[in-house]
């Protein structure tokens, strides 16, 4: 009596299993389907940098400060504009008294205005620029000035009008300092919060949903993080202390509920991988990341317009980046997707059939 063996898994087999593959994806809860894209530039681009900071306003992505390397601060310092619709830069003239060169700041957009803190040599100024008349704004604030600090975290809260920093250092000193700067009088507070929070740290992120403040990664001088916590009404909670890869000088920017979280350095290396945590069940989400990427990077500089995520330079070691990138949510995934992702999942199937574009497409997806 012959053995009953089953037919070899062809691609050609892929199409007939495809339903059943997903009615399976809807008995659990789908994963989030991401696509990098590399944006074709027109114009002068910024010099290569990192420690820069990137917001946006009005279709438009303003770039500012960093370092070309260890020592040295761009000669182009000054804000670089980027066109989305026209994929093109600019660096316009911009009036007013420019601030102090720097890097590692924190940049806060706040209805039409961008607000500037910090930074390398542990400033403690803020500067406004303002995107529509392309002026610097020197503002005198009220209240006592912080501590100068570089490598904090900074997001605004509008339920409350303000500003929040937390964290940051500077020459091996760490800080977990919650810090507030209200809009609407200018002035500084040091918030009285029962602090069992997240501990010292720099290079970390925040991010703001829905009136909440998360919080993840950094670096305290010892360790890479990975704990994401929550501020909510002057509390703090711990969300999870796993989920994601340790890492410090990454980015995270909001799109809808979720937090995407990309790149940074772990201790080791360089990180060139996507996380995305779910702010509503507050836990981390299975993401599929189609497209080649950019290079494994940190102190890069990231935002968002609309739902889309820009990524600009950063270092990757010796090299320093000047590319421009996004990252958008698929919200309704192609068939192609579906059917790639099905075979990335059965590394039995043969891909000698499938033409080499498509198996350079498969090697760059992320799960």
């Amino acid at each position: 009596m012959s053995k009953i063996t089953s037919p070899p898994m062809t691609v050609s087999r892929v199409l007939s299993r495809i339903g059943s593959f997903t009615l399976r994806r809807s008995r659990v809860r789908d994963p989030i389907y991401l696509q990098w894209e590399k944006i074709e530039t027109f114009g002068e681009a910024p010099t290569a940098r990192f420690g820069h900071s990137m917001t946006s306003y009005d279709g438009r992505l303003f770039v500012f400060g960093g370092f070309t390397d260890e020592e040295e601060v761009p000669e182009d310092l000054q804000v670089f504009i980027f066109n989305i619709a026209e994929c093109e830069w600019s660096q316009p003239t911009i009036e007013g008294i420019p601030p102090e060169n720097r890097g590692f700041h924190s940049a806060t957009t706040i209805g039409d205005k961008i607000w500037i803190f910090g930074g390398n040599a542990q400033q403690n100024d803020v500067v406004i620029f303002d995107p529509i008349n392309l002026e610097w704004i020197h503002p005198k604030l009220n209240g006592n000035y912080p501590t100068g600090r570089q490598e904090h975290a900074a997001q605004y809260h509008p339920p409350t009008s303000t500003i929040y920093f937390f964290g940051g250092g500077g020459s091996s000193v760490f800080l977990n300092d919650m810090l507030r700067l209200r809009i609407k009088d200018q002035r500084w507070e040091i918030p009285q919060i029962p602090f069992s929070g997240p501990k010292e740290r720099c290079s970390h992120t925040m991010t703001e949903v829905d009136g909440k403040l998360f919080i993840f990664g950094g670096f305290d001088g010892k360790a890479w993080k990975r704990d994401m916590w929550r501020y909510d009404a002057g509390e703090w909670i711990m969300c999870s202390s796993d989920g994601s890869k340790k890492r410090a000088a990454h980015s995270a920017v909001r799109i809808d509920k979720k937090i995407i979280i990309y790149g940074g350095f772990n201790g080791k290396k360089k990180l060139s991988d996507v996380s995305v945590f779910d702010t509503e069940r507050s836990q981390w989400m299975s993401s599929i990341v189609m497209g080649k990427g950019p290079e494994a990077r940190s102190y890069h500089a990231a935002c968002h317009s609309g739902n889309t995520m820009y990524v600009f330079g950063g270092s990757l070691g010796q090299e320093k980046m000047n590319d421009l990138y996004r990252v958008d949510v698929v919200t309704c995934p192609s068939l192609k997707n579906l059917c790639m992702v099905f075979i990335r999942r059965h590394p039995d199937l043969n891909l000698k059939v499938l033409p080499q574009d498509l198996v350079s497409e498969l090697k760059n997806i992320q799960m």
